[in-house]
């Protein structure tokens, strides 16, 4: 906390005084960007005393051209705190006072993050509006909305030492028009009264002062420069709106866009008033250009989807490319399908979204590395995102090699044991197994110690958090430090369900459904942008099973053997071998599975042995 005014300094002469002004449009006039500017000059002006100057006012030629919802001030109440946060650390142990101008919104709330507070004479302080939760919403989600808005609020007057009495009279004033200076007083939440810096430094016992610092300066220039970008953008916009003539007004109209993306990219506080006040934002523009870039062409693909100028297909809206990952790895689950997906996904160009739908108890050791290699190659392109209802041992590595992790409420990932088999490392191959995985998993920014608690029963495995931050650490032993989580013990592989995935970090959601799932990928609907993958998922499993019923029949004929020399008999044998090879060639997963390449070798050397045998009638009776 900012420490108060110290009587000691009343007989200081000519105290050095910074004025850094909190003032206007809260998340426009005000914002992380400023705060961040303000404490880099507050360091370099070494004040002895700060006065933090407040004011929902605007200072003359700052007026805003379009009317502020003062429901998306109050939405920025996080940012808010984080401003807050980062000035309080600035200031260190200077002491310092708030003159409170006018605080008719969060900027009430702000004030609050210090101790001492002055209010001019004619000031009022009071916050009508909290947060908007959406006429659409029910009463159970707005009521949570709302205490979680109120909830960081009195973190930021605790901040301030005031308590969630003077905190709720501060909010409760607000649909009256706030607390004046008498009654804010009575509520201890103001220190008295002041009409001006002087007498705030006189009350806090210095009787001069000298202005130190550029914060004005500052804020003024930052509250400049976005209006200024604003009259650029609307009058772009203006333009792009008119009537269209001609195709050829597409071009023209093409750059007027791209103008105001780029100009939303360099500064967000332009996207955000444009946000506010058109519902205009980045995402907005880039799907306008995608619907512009359809329309410039006119075309559409062999399959039917609006084709750009550069040749990629355009999708209305936003979505994912959803693979169902089910059944064995190596199997129906195999690298083959994640590379035919990224290469669907290529054709609306990069940063799409494709959503690996994992439901596998594992599988070969040897797909795993294709399966690793293949997501890293396409990560480079596009977001891999894993959504688990079952992914155990080799699916369970698969999904860690993902961007990102989310559960479904039933879900379960982990106990990536390795099996002794043909397939299946052990020994000094489990070694090499666990360093070439582990590695690569380590590289994709997960702990190496969870991959080890899944591979082996003996590690142990814990978590604890930084209750400020919210940084989970993991450790694979016992540390007995307070809060800590164990998530296995020697007895049993790790296994994580959606709760301790999420408490830990280890998961980024959970979801049961793709509605669910969309805003978690920052979507605002869940939408599939092709069925590709699903329809490829769905073919490959009927193929695998077509194989597998069909292979049980090719093995009865083949036990036979030699046994049968008839030519019908050895007929029967060749054919058998040609389906198995054209089994291998159609569905090489069911294949190696059942033989592996040195039978498919088998195959071929036996079918080779058979061929001379099989004479046409015609030609025995020669």
């Amino acid at each position: 906390m900012t420490q108060l005014c110290p009587p000691a300094l009343a007989a200081a002469a000519d105290v050095r005084t910074y004025v850094l002004p909190i003032r206007g449009v809260m998340g426009l006039d005000f914002d992380a960007a400023l705060a961040s500017a303000i404490a880099e000059d507050l360091a370099k002006a070494r004040p002895e005393f700060v006065v933090i100057e407040i004011d929902s006012g605007l200072p003359s030629g700052m007026e805003v051209d379009f009317a502020v919802d003062p429901r998306r001030e109050s939405a920025c109440i996080t940012e808010l705190r984080d401003c807050v946060d980062l000035l309080q650390e600035a200031l260190g142990g200077i002491p310092a006072a708030v003159l409170v101008r006018q605080a008719n919104g969060p900027e009430a709330i702000v004030a609050l993050g210090w101790s001492r507070v002055y209010m001019d004479p004619a000031a009022r302080i009071g916050c009508d509006h909290a947060v908007d939760a959406g006429s659409g919403k029910d009463a159970d989600i707005k009521a949570k909305m709302w205490a979680a808005w109120k909830g960081i609020g009195a973190g930021i007057a605790a901040q301030g030492g005031h308590d969630r009495t003077q905190f709720d009279a501060v909010i409760a004033s607000g649909a009256t028009g706030g607390l004046d200076s008498s009654a804010a007083s009575a509520a201890r939440i103001c220190s008295g009264t002041a009409s001006g810096i002087e007498q705030v430094a006189s009350a806090c016992g210095h009787s001069k002062i000298t202005l130190v610092g550029r914060a004005d300066e500052i804020s003024r220039a930052s509250m400049s420069e976005w209006r200024q970008e604003f009259k650029a953008a609307s009058k772009l916009l203006a333009s792009f709106q008119e009537p269209i003539e001609a195709e050829v007004d597409l071009a023209s109209r093409r750059k007027l866009l791209v103008s105001v993306q780029e100009m939303m990219s360099d500064s967000p506080r332009l996207e955000r008033a444009l946000e506010w006040s058109r519902g205009f934002n980045l995402e907005a523009a880039a799907d306008l250009l995608k619907k512009l870039d359809a329309a410039a062409t006119g075309k559409q693909d062999p399959q039917g989807y609006s084709v750009a100028a550069n040749g990629l297909r355009v999708s209305p809206k936003k979505g994912v490319f959803l693979l169902p990952w089910r059944g064995g790895v190596g199997q129906t689950a195999c690298a083959a399908e994640i590379e035919a997906v990224a290469a669907e996904a290529d054709k609306w160009g990069p940063g799409q979204i494709i959503v690996l739908e994992i439901d596998s108890p594992g599988g070969l050791v040897t797909e795993v590395f294709k399966v690793i290699d293949t997501i890293a190659k396409v990560r480079e392109r596009h977001r891999v995102v894993a959504w688990v209802r079952e992914a155990m041992s080799a699916a369970a590595v698969s999904a860690m090699a993902c961007d990102e992790i989310y559960f479904r409420r039933d879900g379960v990932l982990g106990a990536a044991m390795v099996i002794r088999g043909a397939d299946s490392p052990y020994g000094g191959a489990l070694d090499k197994f666990r360093d070439e995985i582990g590695a690569a998993i380590e590289k994709n920014g997960r702990p190496r110690a969870v991959f080890d608690a899944m591979v082996l029963a003996k590690p142990v495995l814990t978590y604890t958090k930084d209750s400020a931050s919210g940084k989970t650490t993991f450790h694979d032993r016992i540390t007995g430090l307070p809060g800590e989580v164990v998530l296995s013990d020697e007895k049993d592989n790790l296994t994580f369900n959606a709760g301790n995935a999420l408490a830990c970090g280890f998961s980024k959601g959970t979801a049961s459904s793709g509605e669910e799932l969309a805003p978690l990928l920052g979507l605002k609907e869940w939408h599939e942008v092709s069925d590709f993958g699903v329809k490829l998922a769905s073919a490959s499993r009927m193929v695998f099973e077509a194989c597998e019923q069909d292979f049980e029949q090719l093995q009865a004929i083949l036990a036979g053997g030699p046994a049968d020399a008839s030519p019908a008999g050895l007929r029967a044998q060749a054919l058998a071998l040609e389906k198995v090879l054209a089994w291998n060639t159609l569905c090489p997963p069911c294949i190696a599975g059942r033989i592996g390449d040195t039978g498919v070798e088998q195959v071929r050397r036996a079918l080779a042995d058979l061929r001379p045998k099989l004479v046409e009638p015609a030609k025995a009776g020669d």
